[in-house]
């Protein structure tokens, strides 16, 4: 699969977001048999007053990002995308296995 990023602003509902995915995934999404999507939500802890996170805590949620893409990976997944909005970062991916992989990627993170 090709990584294909794209980050683009959005408004949703009265909040400013930023949506961030991988068009590469596209390509092989009719074909993928993951058909499980796992939605994970991070609090941002201090956010701007537009919900986005501040420059201290960016660093933090992108070690996140890369913790849960590694973790989820390992078990087979695809990282699809991310949301910023109104103080939570949620991050996507499809899977086939549910339970067991979310339960032994989060004792890791």
């Amino acid at each position: 699969m090709l990584d294909a990023w794209y980050t683009f602003p959005a408004q949703m509902g009265d909040h400013r977001a930023f949506i961030t995915y991988n068009h590469g995934y596209a390509g092989v999404s009719k074909k993928d048999k993951r058909e499980f999507l796992l939605k994970v939500r991070v609090k941002i802890k201090d956010p701007t007053p537009s919900g986005m996170p501040t420059n201290e805590e960016f660093p933090v949620l992108s070690a996140l990002d890369e913790k849960l893409d590694e973790s989820l990976a390992e078990k087979g997944s695809v990282y699809v995308g991310r949301i910023t909005v109104d103080g939570y970062r949620h991050f996507y991916f499809y899977l086939d296995i549910v339970e067991q992989t979310v339960s032994d990627t989060l004792e890791k993170v």
